[in-house]
């Protein structure tokens, strides 16, 4: 696998960390979920922390999207040093 398409990978997989969040910090300025930036972060993240919400949301703090910033890194080292050696 070419060293251009681990790049690739990795900048993306990174840009989904910056995703999540904007995502985060949107939710905790815009209350209004009609918001259309709320609505496109909405769109791209939440299908991927709704497995983790019901079990790691306690009262008003959802630790979900740590989880999945944790196994967006973890893919990160997986993934690309395996492409690299590829």
């Amino acid at each position: 696998m070419s060293p251009n398409l681990a790049l690739l990978i990795y900048r993306f997989l990174e840009f989904f960390t910056y995703v999540i969040i904007a995502r985060v910090l949107i939710t905790w300025v815009i209350r209004d979920p009609e918001n259309p930036i709320n609505k496109v972060l909405g769109t791209l993240v939440d299908p991927m922390t709704r497995p983790f919400k019901r079990y790691l949301t306690w009262g008003m703090m959802d630790f979900s999207p740590i989880v999945l910033i944790l196994a967006v890194n973890f893919l990160q080292s997986l993934l690309v040093p395996y492409f690299q050696a590829h």
